[in-house]
């Protein structure tokens, strides 16, 4: 199952690509509901929804170009946090590169444990167990996550 999705968009798109989704997606009742590292990184959800307020589709903006976007990101949802474990540890011995040891998020609230993982192609996985849902749109400050794409200022860890 997922926990959620998202896209890499370079900058000069990125205020288009946003509007365009909150637009098109509001009929089926998604919004804005978070607003992170200075606007660079949205998602959206339908805060009514039976998912607890989901914020489930985020758009990041942080790619200066379109070949740095050329990536996709999964979250799959685990059950607890020993699954988190086992799926980093299965991955890195498939051929994964490291992009975040299972542990903790705090940035993405307190009881967010999650593992991110470079597939062959690049793309971005990430499987987590976390207990929250996103109410009300929140701001947070820019941080750095520690994982080592991040530090290099390239792909965001969400």
């Amino acid at each position: 199952m997922f926990d959620h999705v998202a896209l890499s968009v370079p900058q000069d798109k990125y205020p288009a690509v946003v509007a365009f989704y909150v637009a098109a997606l509001a009929p089926l009742g998604y919004e804005q509901l978070v607003s992170m590292f200075d606007g660079r990184l949205v998602a959206l959800g339908d805060k009514n929804s039976p998912m607890a307020n989901k914020a489930d589709f985020w758009l990041s903006g942080m790619a200066e170009s379109s070949t740095e976007s050329n990536y996709a990101h999964w979250a799959f949802a685990a059950n607890d946090h020993t699954k988190v474990d086992e799926f980093y540890a299965k991955a890195l011995a498939a051929g994964g590169k490291d992009n975040g040891a299972p542990g903790p998020r705090p940035h993405f609230g307190p009881h967010y444990y999650a593992a991110f993982v470079i597939d062959p192609m690049g793309n971005n996985v990430e499987v987590v167990k976390a207990y929250f849902a996103f109410i009300e749109r929140r701001e947070y400050p820019l941080t750095v996550f520690g994982d080592q794409q991040q530090q290099a200022g390239q792909r965001l860890a969400v």
